[in-house]
């Protein structure tokens, strides 16, 4: 008999055997994260928004079906507002269809209900089950690209300025608050990157190893990025967290540093999320390209439970890997 419910403790132990069941072979060319302990203890107890709400499919105690939606907070429009974010959408292939249907659609009322905007990445096979409870598909996540072989070389010529220094850290401070207050208002849509949410994701995270640096202009936060070496469809690929600044210079000054770094590691490739606005010009010109959703594993498509239509509109959104739940 087949059982639905929200969870309830130790219910982990099941969801890791259908993560390894069903996505356990990712883990041979692409540096995501392995869903057990760890993950859960970092991901699932110690977000500084909230614990996640989660819903379960079980068979005989198996869990055969998972969904989970996670607390962040997000910057829409100039208001603070609770945002979900879908998470390890699964079921094992012998129950997939009806039962993600029923969890997809209790995790999207318990949001609704609370007045928080859901979000998600879904992969192919569960996109269509999103669709038929409401979510809209607003679009595909441009996923940019660069070699670090010759002849991009020509384009790393670097910027001198006095009054701009990087530094690398070892974690954000209260300052970063009050950078990000400045600068929300030039993205209409997104997350909040405070002091507690960096720190926790790029800090507090014990499976991976995360460079994090801040640009300064005369002593004044004008940018950060973070990053990290990683393999991605078998190739060393240096992988752009995120990278959010007041303006293109100070945003070229980072991506400069990043380049060297990356060439410096023996990176391959550079990857990293960018929807199409002021930065995403400064990438092409760095040499990026935008890789066509035929040669992805997955579509990368981006949904939303909403009928505003500007929260529909995905070149509102401020979209990175570090918003992502497998990076």
């Amino acid at each position: 008999m087949t059982l639905i419910r929200e969870y309830k403790k130790d219910d982990e132990k099941g969801i890791f055997n259908l993560w390894e069941k069903l996505f356990g072979s990712l883990l041979g060319k692409n540096d995501v994260f392995l869903i057990e302990k760890e993950w859960w203890d970092w991901r699932v107890l110690k977000n500084p928004c909230g614990k996640p709400s989660i819903f379960l499919a079980l068979n005989e105690e198996e869990v055969i079906a998972h969904q989970m939606i996670e607390k962040f907070k997000l910057s829409c429009f100039g208001k603070e507002k609770n945002a979900y974010l879908s998470t390890l959408t699964m079921a094992d292939p012998d129950f997939r269809g009806l039962l993600l249907l029923k969890l997809i659609n209790m995790s999207a009322k318990k949001a609704l209900e609370e007045g928080a905007i859901p979000y998600g990445m879904p992969n192919k096979e569960s996109l269509p089950i999103f669709e038929r409870f409401g979510w809209k598909n607003i679009g595909n996540i441009p996923i940019l690209v660069r070699p670090l072989s010759f002849p991009f070389g020509i384009l790393d010529l670097s910027l001198k300025n006095k009054n701009y220094e990087v530094k690398e850290i070892e974690k954000f401070d209260k300052s970063i608050d009050n950078f990000f207050d400045e600068i929300k208002s030039e993205f209409p849509i997104i997350l909040k990157r405070d002091e507690k949410f960096l720190n926790w994701r790029y800090v507090q995270n014990p499976l991976k190893n995360y460079k994090k640096i801040i640009v300064y202009k005369e002593g004044k936060i004008e940018g950060f990025a973070v990053f990290r070496d990683g393999t991605l469809g078998g190739r060393k690929t240096g992988i752009i967290m995120d990278i959010l600044s007041k303006d293109k210079y100070s945003f070229r000054i980072l991506l400069n540093y990043i380049i060297k770094y990356f060439k410096n590691e023996k990176m391959k490739i550079i990857s990293c999320f960018m929807i199409k606005n002021k930065f995403y010009n400064e990438l092409l010109k760095k040499g990026f390209v935008r890789v066509p959703i035929s040669f992805l594993p997955k579509r990368n498509a981006f949904v939303v439970h909403s009928e505003d239509p500007k929260v529909l509109n995905i070149k509102n959104w401020y979209l990175s890997y570090g918003d992502w739940d497998c990076l």
